[in-house]
Parts: C-alpha cells; structure tokens; sequence
C-alpha cells in the first residue's frame, strides 16, 4: 500500500503545489514519516491487543479503515505551525493554523 512511498530527492528545486504551498516537498516528506509512524504505533497496539505479532500491512490497513481520516488536516496543521519556514506569507498555512 503507502509504504513504499518515495520521498523527495533533497536536490530537487521546491515544488509547490495547486494550492501554492512552497513548502510542499518537505511537506509530503513530513506526512509520509508521519503516516509510517502511525501505523508502526497501530500495529504496536494491535499486537497488545491481539496479543500475536500484527504484520505492518495488517496494521496499515486497520489504520486507513479506523484511524487516518483526519490525520492529514491535522499533519498538515502541525507542520505549517513548527516546520514551514515560508508560514509569515502563507495564506493556506495561516488559514491550517489558525485558531477557531
């Protein structure tokens, strides 16, 4: 499934995407170690729970069936909020931080 997702090569110029964030690369890089370590965290839980060793596709999909779903807003809040150094003259990531 996701786990064999590639990050961006370091060399590459800053892509952004449709929505303009300059920060993207790093972005989908920070999302996909988030997402691994979600999964490795559920498929912890898993095997406590089950009390038997839970394999990391097993995990991944308990994961996407009953736990992803608001991850990535969430991800997306915390690194415009401690990552992006373009956040001062971001109007997405000032509109992913701020405050209800």
């Amino acid at each position: 499934m996701i786990k064999n997702l590639e990050k961006s090569p370091s060399t590459q110029k800053p892509k952004t995407d449709e929505t303009g964030c300059r920060s993207f690369g790093q972005l989908k890089d920070w999302q996909i170690d988030r997402y691994r370590m979600a999964v490795d965290e559920n498929m912890w839980y898993m095997g406590e729970r089950l009390g038997r060793k839970v394999e990391w596709e097993e995990a991944e999909e308990d994961f996407l069936q009953n736990g992803y779903y608001g991850c990535a807003p969430k991800w997306r809040s915390q690194y415009c909020q401690s990552k992006c150094s373009y956040l001062a003259n971001c109007k997405l990531g000032q509109l992913f931080t701020r405050k209800p």
